[in-house]
């Protein structure tokens, strides 16, 4: 079904992080990496500060709150 669809629906997720949570971001980030639908984009909305290497997954943008 996939294969014949014109255009490809995307899928926004949302997570709310809290500091000391990290260690799950990234095995949300594996999950989401191991999908076979890559059409996802990840917003995760946070107090902390912006990691390194952010830019280089296009997949994720980084919401940091003051």
């Amino acid at each position: 079904m996939v294969l014949k669809w014109q255009q490809r629906p995307g899928i926004p997720l949302l997570l709310a992080l809290q500091p000391g949570e990290e260690s799950l971001l990234a095995d949300t980030l594996d999950s989401l990496a191991a999908q076979l639908y890559p059409e996802w984009l990840l917003t995760v909305v946070t107090a902390l500060p912006t990691p390194e290497g952010i830019a280089d997954t296009p997949q994720l943008q980084w919401l940091a709150l003051r």
